[in-house]
């Protein structure tokens, strides 16, 4: 079951908590940081700043720029 399909901001927190236990998928990882930068709150997770740059310079995800 992916469980990113669903993912929304009533459960996104959840889904963070669980990527903190080390138990969420590498495939939703990388799902749940795309949700967090096309929603811009990757800002309130400075801990996945690292992830995050490093998964847009793979091509994992994206970031459209804010004008």
């Amino acid at each position: 079951i992916n469980t990113m399909n669903s993912i929304n901001t009533m459960n996104y927190k959840d889904i963070i908590a669980e990527y903190h236990q080390g138990t969420l998928s590498p495939v939703d990882t990388v799902e749940i940081v795309q949700f967090l930068l096309d929603t811009d709150l990757i800002l309130n997770y400075p801990e996945l700043y690292e992830l995050a740059d490093y998964y847009t310079m793979e091509g994992l995800c994206y970031q459209v720029p804010i004008q």
